[in-house]
Parts: structure tokens; sequence; C-alpha cells
């Protein structure tokens, strides 16, 4: 399914990912399929075109504050299957205060996290409960590498979980497709893929403190309608 703008305002189109982030009162900011980034106006921000996302990857983006400068915002990005996911993870630096207050990409944009990468991405709030920990799930490997965003901003020495499936590419069933989602309370980190050889979920522990998953618990009995739809 494409998302497309309606006929008074939104410009996003998509074919699965995207992200939106508002203020405190409900106001929007910015939003992003992964690849460009509108301002509230919904016009691309300056320096917000190009960025490494993939406007068909499940979660192609989302977006993070700065828990101690309410002008600053991170967007992760997440390369698509289609392209192995060589791009892999990214960040870029949004500052609210330029372009009038309508906020501009900075010139701290696409900045590497590592690669091959699944299209899995998400984000739950630390123990303390102003900070946040973004999960990605890496290729090829069973690693799940969290991390931590404070008031200093992003920890780029991450905390690395080996536990659970392997997620490989293949043609037929490519596991690094697919969803990574947290419970509300942050205790439980699931993950969705299409297989192999069969589609599952696994769900597993979270500790928001220190960013670690463990106790995998593997649940079964789905079928991989997005590829038995593409091809029977």
């Amino acid at each position: 399914m494409y998302l497309r703008p309606s006929h008074s305002n939104g410009a996003l189109f998509t074919q699965e990912g995207c992200a939106t982030i508002c203020n405190k009162r409900g106001g929007l900011l910015f939003y992003t399929n992964g690849v460009t980034v509108y301002n509230r106006n919904h016009n691309a921000m300056p320096n917000g075109t190009g960025m490494f996302g993939d406007n068909s990857s499940t979660q192609s983006s989302i977006i993070i504050p700065n828990p101690g400068d309410t002008n600053l915002y991170y967007i992760f990005t997440a390369d698509s299957y289609e392209n192995v996911g060589i791009k892999g993870y990214n960040f870029s630096v949004v500052d609210m205060r330029l372009d009038g207050g309508l906020g501009n990409v900075t010139a701290q944009k696409n900045i590497h996290l590592y690669s091959p990468s699944t299209e899995r991405l998400t984000a739950v709030k630390a123990a303390n409960g102003i900070d946040y920990w973004v999960i990605t799930k890496g290729l090829n490997n069973n690693r799940f590498t969290a991390y931590k965003v404070d008031c200093n901003g992003i920890n780029l020495t991450p905390v690395i979980s080996n536990v659970g499936t392997i997620h490989t590419y293949d043609i037929n069933f490519f596991s690094g497709a697919g969803q990574l989602k947290a419970s509300p309370d942050g205790k439980k980190i699931c993950v969705a893929f299409t297989g192999p050889p069969n589609a599952i979920a696994e769900l597993f522990d979270f500790d928001n403190n220190t960013g670690l998953l463990s106790n995998p618990i593997t649940l079964t009995g789905y079928t991989p309608g997005f590829f038995l739809d593409l091809w029977c």
C-alpha cells in the first residue's frame, strides 16, 4: 500500500515505514519516510533529502528527542531488503532552532552505525524514564544492537546481545523484513519475520537499564502472507 498526501496537507509518500514527531501540545514538528524530512509546513527541510532509509523498509525511520535539549532530534534510518541492507543503519540530527523554527537537518547527516541491516528499528524509554534505547537488528547474524540516547547525545558504543534466530537474506524468505516492537513497559521485545522456513515471532526479555536482550521464546503457527501474496 502506498501512502500519498491528502489534497490539503501531508507530503509523505511511502510504501511502508514512516515516522513523525510532535511537541508536548500535540503540534506537528516534522515527519519522514526515511528518505526525505518534511517540516510542519509540509516542505522538505534544508539538507533533508537523500537520507539513507528507504520507503520500502518496514521500519524505515524513527525519531528520538534529545532528553536534555528540546531543540535537537535524532532520525535513525534503516535500509530495505531490496538493497540487501547495504546502507545499513544511520542517524541524522535535526535542529529546530534553524530555518526560522521549522528545523534543518544539520551537517550531522547519514552518520553510519553499521551494515548490513534488517528493516527493523525501534526505541524504548530507559529505566530512568528520561533516556532512550534505540534497538536495531543485524543481518546474517543473531545480533541485537542497542544505542543509548541521553542528554549528551547518542552513545556510539552500543550494547550488543547475540541471542535468538539468525536473520538472513533469501529471495524466497527474507527474514530481514518485519518489525521490532517493545512492550509498553519496556520489559519485552518482539521480533517477527517470514522465515526460514516458516514465519515465526520471537519474544525476548529486555533490560531497559542495561540494554541487553535475553531469554528468547519462539512463537510459531504464522504464514508469510506478504510473500505468498507476492509470488503465488
